[in-house]
């Protein structure tokens, strides 16, 4: 099962490294999805805290 991971994970890793275009997608669907979930966060961070002041 451990041997399955690794090589699947070695598998992913060495097409990023052939792979530019693979390689670029990756990074910013990551860059993006972690620019998403701040911001979602900060959001509702603030309404958290707008609906606690007003109390």
């Amino acid at each position: 099962m451990g041997s399955g991971y690794i090589m699947g994970l070695w598998m992913v890793f060495c097409s990023f490294l052939f792979k530019k275009d693979w390689r670029i997608f990756c990074f910013l669907f990551c860059d993006r999805l972690y620019d998403w979930v701040f911001v979602q966060v900060a959001l509702s961070w603030a309404f958290l805290l707008r609906r606690i002041c007003s109390i």
